[in-house]
């Protein structure tokens, strides 16, 4: 049985490698470690969690207090390569124990609908749909201004 360790990442260390992760699994914009740092400082119910086996990062779980209701706002992220061995399930385990602890009654979050892996997860974890959205962006630098 492979054994995996879960714990806040909290140096700067422990944060590039908790980025490093998200750049893996889905590449895009990401906040720099300054914004990490500035999350935990001043978000009380706020953690960045990394997982690792070994002693290598292989996963990651971010949870903070939502807007939504009583839950608490939560993603995992783990590496394609170690996908199926527990890691998501230990995340997702811390998660939900820190949010109980923070007094919220349900997780929520987000997924890509492309990312069949993840729907199977959460789907399998009792999960379900509240909405369909479509991101949009707006590149402000191409925007004509109107008066």
């Amino acid at each position: 049985m492979t054994k995996i360790h879960v714990a806040p990442a909290r140096s700067r260390g422990e944060l590039v490698s908790f980025l490093a992760i998200g750049d893996i699994v889905h590449p895009g914009p990401r906040p720099s470690v300054d914004g990490l740092e500035h999350e935990l400082a001043t978000g009380a119910d706020t953690v960045f969690l990394l997982a690792s086996i070994g002693g290598t990062p292989v996963g990651t779980g971010v949870g903070k207090s939502s807007s939504v209701g009583d839950a608490y706002y939560t993603m995992v992220r783990v590496l394609p390569d170690r996908r199926g061995v527990g890691v998501g399930t230990a995340v997702l385990a811390a998660l939900a124990d820190r949010a109980r602890s923070a007094g919220r009654g349900s997780l929520i979050g987000r997924l890509r609908e492309d990312d069949v892996e993840a729907r199977r997860f959460v789907d399998h974890r009792g999960f379900s749909v509240l909405s369909r959205e479509c991101p949009v962006s707006l590149d402000l630098s191409r925007q004509n201004r109107r008066r």
